[in-house]
């Protein structure tokens, strides 16, 4: 091979790597908050099996519009909440809080302390503070949560009696659907009211109801009532409404019946935090693709649409994110078809607005999607 010809290749080598590294950055230090085009990002972190038996690669990823990637080494922790707060993401660590800008004052307030999220997390925007939900297992003959109230300056942490299987606000107080574990059959709605990060009342009732229902979603507070889908298991899914006032349970309202137990996964909720409230409807994505809604005039129930090229993955390989700012839904998921992660935008009447194949996305190991968020401009 003469001097020319190795020049060329040696030439179309570093070129092929420039070209790579302008579609995909690797670092270890944080991602870069500049938001610049519209852009998304993902939490990348093996299942949290594989977690708890020391996998602790995971992977904070920006994802641009135009299919740039940007990627971040992060130590793995099981479904982190993620929220946009003043112009930065705020994100679940192992020690507490971290953000994609420096936290004035950040502190180890989970020290001692195993725990997971339950991807459950929000903004008192009444309040400017955010909060973050966390699941510790048993402590002695109890379920034990935690939740972390705070904001840049400051986090408290407050202890919930209970596994939470649902959240919600209504932009001054948190709501809760939490299980007994002992008795299943026990939920326990919760009022928390916040006066600052430090100072918290919880008002709770008893709810008992005729079959096991794992919820783990959104609740959706309006007009006086709080809205929660709930599977029952091997059974369908229902709507609970419950009183934001008494927390006295209205009424349950069967929407989806199964064939068998074999079908249970389909009809859960994408995320604890897939479930968003729009002009009079609350929307239901699902891990099979499919989109549904909730009228709550009307209480009509249907399916709105179904994701284009998606097929079901039993390992949930999807996740999305809805925008109120845009009032569109977006899905990161991975297209067998393809194979490889796309990232999908529907208006919700079910069009398809964009779609973007993340050719140099590069997920090593068995790594999932387990939060997924739209930063605000």
């Amino acid at each position: 091979m003469n001097k020319k010809i190795r020049w060329i290749i040696g030439a179309l080598i570093i070129i092929s790597i420039m070209l790579i590294i302008g579609n995909m950055t690797i670092r270890n230090k944080k991602l870069d908050s500049k938001i610049g085009e519209e852009s998304w990002i993902a939490y990348f972190a093996p299942s949290d099996t594989g977690i708890s038996y020391g996998d602790t690669n995971a992977h904070m990823i920006k994802i641009g519009k135009s299919g740039n990637i940007e990627v971040s080494n992060e130590t793995a922790y099981a479904f982190p909440g993620i929220v946009n707060y003043k112009g930065d993401i705020i994100y679940q660590t192992t020690n507490g809080i971290d953000s994609l800008k420096p936290i004035n004052k950040k502190t180890n307030i989970l020290k001692d302390k195993n725990t997971v999220g339950y991807n459950m997390a929000d903004v008192l925007d009444n309040k400017e503070l955010f909060y973050f939900l966390l699941n510790e297992s048993f402590k002695d003959d109890y379920y034990s949560s935690n939740i972390i109230i705070g904001n840049e300056e400051n986090q408290t942490l407050h202890q919930i009696k209970g596994f939470v299987n649902g959240y919600g606000d209504d932009e001054d107080n948190i709501y809760l659907l939490t299980s007994d574990m002992k008795n299943k059959y026990l939920k326990q709605i919760h009022k928390i009211s916040v006066y600052n990060q430090e100072k918290i009342s919880i008002n709770k009732n008893d709810i008992i109801l005729d079959t096991i229902i794992d919820a783990n979603n959104n609740m959706i507070i309006v007009d006086g009532y709080i809205y929660c889908f709930a599977v029952k298991a091997h059974y369908g899914v229902s709507m609970l409404k419950i009183s934001s006032e008494t927390l006295q349970l209205d009424s349950i309202k069967d929407l989806i019946k199964f064939d068998s137990e074999d079908n249970d996964d389909r009809y859960y909720p994408i995320s604890a935090n897939s479930i968003f409230y729009n002009k009079g409807k609350i929307y239901y994505p699902t891990l099979s693709g499919e989109v549904y809604s909730f009228d709550i005039k009307t209480n009509n129930f249907k399916k709105e649409f179904a994701i284009s090229d998606y097929d079901f993955d039993s390992d949930a390989n999807i996740i999305s994110y809805y925008s109120s700012n845009d009032s569109e839904l977006s899905f990161l998921y991975y297209e067998n078809k393809e194979n490889k992660y796309c990232l999908s935008t529907y208006s919700l009447d079910g069009n398809l607005k964009d779609k973007i194949y993340l050719d140099k996305l590069k997920i090593k190991g068995k790594e999932y999607p387990h939060s997924f968020i739209k930063l605000n401009k």
